[in-house]
């Protein structure tokens, strides 16, 4: 069963597996399309009584969900559009993870911010073990944190010294080192090339296994145990009373503060420099627009000489250097 392009929602039995397939992309993104056909998709097996169990994976091989699409937070113009944005797709993953049938989140490729973030709310991981596969929450690297949850989430699943590491400083994490830490809860190893490619046969041994461990929590023969030695238990509860940080950062996607991050010089510029460095590797020549105005800085020989060119061919030229003198005498 197809609901749209960009999600495809097949029944196993009495498992459903939905995989996301953003149509024309190498990659898929977290943008508003993906998260309404989701939601759809969610809520369709959800009221489907011979649905035990989901399991959600990518259609493409080589991505989970590389990230919530970047676009949809230069649109926010105030703090208020922007907390919005993050209470829509806090409220949607809680819905995903009160839900009364167990979801594995099978994860194959990039699963990066808005997607860890959904892997996270799901109650099950398995991640393929290969170097394509990596998990991180680089919000940090935008100006911002997590904002659909992770900030509450990561903790739970890991240390609060690796939860902090990773958001503060947007570390991907492979396959083997999540499981170690207890960000994924199994691991797969990839397979070789056959009769078909080897990430076409590894994405296909992932989806069985996904779907047998779903089949198996629906059932109760297998048990989620994410119980933490006592000794870290306290330790965390000692760190998060400690540090006025922590409490910043883990209540950070429950308060307006996301909001107010998407707003900031920092982030905006960050965000511009993301979204220009994308289409820089989507066409590294650039498209050709009419040059009006040309600023030079350095009013050294060569900047003097690129100033007198660009004047004698009719253009608007600004010329800036640190030494005042310079610039005046030219």
């Amino acid at each position: 069963m197809s609901l749209n392009q960009a999600v495809k929602v097949e029944n196993k039995g009495d498992v459903a597996v939905i995989k996301m397939d953003l149509a024309n992309t190498k990659e898929n993104v977290l943008n508003e399309a993906l998260a309404g056909d989701l939601q759809a998709a969610f809520d369709k097996v959800e009221r489907d009584t011979t649905v035990k169990a989901i399991v959600l994976m990518s259609g493409k091989p080589n991505s989970f969900v590389a990230g919530a699409d970047v676009g949809m937070l230069s649109k926010a113009k105030t703090p208020q559009e922007g907390t919005a944005i993050s209470k829509k797709a806090q409220e949607q993953f809680e819905k995903l993870e009160r839900s009364g049938k167990p979801i594995v989140a099978a994860i194959m490729g990039s699963c990066m911010g808005g997607g860890l973030e959904l892997a996270m709310a799901c109650q099950y991981r398995i991640a393929v073990n290969d170097k394509k596969t990596q998990l991180a929450l680089p919000e940090v690297m935008l100006g911002l944190l997590p904002g659909a949850g992770g900030t509450q989430r990561l903790p739970k699943l890991v240390s609060l010294q690796n939860a902090l590491d990773m958001m503060l400083t947007g570390k991907k994490v492979k396959a083997d080192k999540a499981k170690k830490i207890g960000l994924v809860d199994s691991v797969v190893q990839p397979l070789g090339d056959g009769l078909a490619s080897a990430a076409v046969n590894t994405h296909r041994y992932l989806e069985e296994v996904a779907v047998d461990t779903a089949r198996k929590l629906a059932k109760g023969s297998l048990k989620v145990n994410r119980e933490k030695p006592m000794l870290q238990k306290v330790m965390q509860k000692v760190m998060t009373n400690s540090f006025v940080l922590d409490k910043v950062v883990l209540k950070m996607a429950k308060d307006k503060s996301f909001g107010e991050l998407t707003q900031t010089y920092q982030s905006k510029a960050l965000v511009g420099l993301f979204t220009g460095s994308t289409e820089c590797k989507k066409n590294k020549y650039g498209k050709g627009l009419p040059v009006k105005e040309v600023a030079v800085v350095g009013a050294g020989l060569m900047g003097a000489g690129i100033a007198n060119v660009t004047i004698d061919k009719g253009l608007k030229c600004v010329l800036l250097d640190m030494n005042e003198k310079v610039d005046a005498s030219f």
